[in-house]
């Protein structure tokens, strides 16, 4: 089973691409959430016990581009060799010193950006120069943050990217227009209390952003834009009870948003998801069963 397919789902410029991915060495381990048949997410879980996972992202001309972070705190990325091939060039470094799991996003205009966080605590910025191109330098978008980022795409093409701050507070920085690599706006708090672990971003059905972070009580957190490339209406709480990083899915046909979450105690994981598209109404907590297939596998 471990060698089966990863379908993957990801949002890029508004529209909904999917593509299988191969598993291997790198699918995540047992102890990752097995996501229920009929979801399925665009990166592979920082596991428990086992590596980093891995980001996956779909180029301009729909192969598949993987990213991962190496032993030496180098981002690196590998190439599908051509579509749904399922075979991949080898890992290329990207550079950079971080500590963490990169997100990324696919621009309006196909060019595939990637974000980190850096030993310094701040967010850094790198992007394909043309679609499927050469990558640039690194850019800092500043910031003092605690956490890995998240990143996602509004309706109108412009990259979102949310990070949790060393304040326990909810930070959120954007691009000003489409594609503007060096056009972004400051850093704006979201607000939050004793939020205590990498946020997630997901678009909904209507294309509304919504960020889910582990916070006070051990309870998973969200906040939804009010309506598409708009600002954020109030926190709420999941429930829960998780100390670790919320892990987003979405329905493959529904886009109805899925949160899993793992207790240490109990060393489980269990999941809810939107009763129904573009709802703030969620399914009661659920463990997850023995024996759904891992991540994404159909």
């Amino acid at each position: 089973i471990w060698g089966a397919r990863l379908v993957v789902t990801v949002l890029a410029g508004g529209a909904m691409i999917s593509a299988a991915v191969p598993a291997g060495a790198d699918s995540p381990s047992p102890r990752g959430p097995s996501i229920p048949e009929g979801y399925a997410s665009h990166r592979t879980p920082k596991t428990v016990t086992g590596p980093d996972g891995l980001l996956v992202l779909i180029n301009a001309d729909s192969t598949v581009e993987e990213f991962r972070t190496a032993e030496d705190h180098s981002v690196q990325h590998r190439h599908e060799t051509g579509v749904s091939t399922g075979t991949f060039g080898p890992w290329i470094s990207l550079g950079g010193n971080v500590p963490g799991t990169p997100a990324g996003v696919t621009d309006a205009d196909g060019r595939l950006e990637i974000f980190v966080t850096g030993f310094d605590g701040a967010i850094y910025d790198i992007w394909q120069l043309s679609p499927g191109g050469a990558w640039s330098d690194y850019l800092s978008l500043g910031g003092h943050v605690a956490t890995d980022p998240a990143a996602s795409v509004d309706v109108d093409g412009r990259a979102e990217v949310v990070v949790t701050g060393f304040d326990g507070q909810l930070y959120d920085i954007y691009q000003t227009a489409p594609n503007g690599v060096r056009g972004w706006s400051r850093w704006v708090s979201l607000g939050g209390r004793q939020l205590r672990s990498a946020p997630e971003l997901v678009p909904n059905a209507d294309g509304r952003l919504q960020a889910f972070v582990a916070g006070g009580g051990r309870q998973i957190y969200t906040r939804a834009q009010i309506t598409p490339n708009s600002g954020y209406g109030a926190y709420y709480s999941l429930g829960g009870y998780t100390d670790t990083a919320p892990f987003s899915a979405v329905n493959t046909e529904t886009h109805q948003i899925a949160i899993f979450a793992y207790h240490r105690v109990e060393d489980r994981w269990y999941w809810t998801h939107q009763t129904a598209p573009n709802s703030d109404t969620w399914a009661e907590w659920a463990e997850l069963p023995q024996g759904n297939p891992p991540l994404g596998h159909r």
